[in-house]
């Protein structure tokens, strides 16, 4: 009996907390999710017809090669629609902000830069940060710039960077590239737009 009182009564308020603390990360994942669309969803084109014009394109990195040594889609559809911005002259540079050193030990950068060289992009018109290691160091990046960039990276992830430029006072709009689709968040997403609150919350 005495056992199981002590156990009731540690069990009790720990499932209690357990409890509150899904209800808050699934009403804050919520949250996330439909302000982030509303606040961003003006900004982001598919056509580039309808795009305007910026000094810019801020190409945000990912992985390149899949496990299996395949080029990960999402990562030719960057390069691809980085290439087309530029030469529709909707873009006069092209900023590359990734890592140096993903968790495949890649170089995220210089995959990128060497793509769009070969597929003709001039040196002079392309810049690199390397320490793009997350989305927000990349629009972290920019803040003070005077200038107009588009950012260029698939749907869903352009929501979350082009809310953080807003909050950190970046001019920019995005250009969504073929990949997963917006309403189809994945985990690591989620957690991301967790973060990126803390991480607007601090700075």
């Amino acid at each position: 009996m005495v056992l199981e009182e002590i156990l009731t009564r540690v069990l009790r308020p720990a499932l209690l907390l357990l409890l509150c603390l899904i209800i808050f990360v699934g009403s804050t994942i919520m949250f996330n999710k439909f302000s982030i669309r509303k606040t961003t969803a003006d900004r982001i084109y598919s056509d580039v017809g309808n795009l305007p014009k910026s000094d810019v394109g801020l190409l945000l990195g990912t992985m390149k090669h899949l496990h299996d040594g395949s080029v990960f889609s999402l990562y030719q559809a960057r390069i691809d629609g980085a290439v087309k911005l530029y030469q529709a002259q909707k873009v006069d540079r092209i900023l590359i902000s990734a890592t140096m050193h993903n968790s495949s030990g890649e170089n995220e950068v210089e995959a990128m830069h060497q793509d769009l060289l070969k597929a003709g992009i001039p040196a002079e018109r392309i810049e690199l940060h390397e320490q793009g290691e997350r989305t927000f160091a990349s629009i972290e990046h920019l803040v003070n710039s005077e200038q107009q960039y588009t950012i260029i990276s698939q749907e869903f992830h352009l929501a979350r960077a082009l809310f953080i430029a807003e909050k950190r006072k970046v001019k920019a709009v995005g250009y969504a590239v073929p990949g997963a689709h917006a309403t189809v968040l994945t985990d690591r997403e989620h957690l991301a737009r967790l973060r990126m609150r803390w991480d607007l919350l601090i700075h």
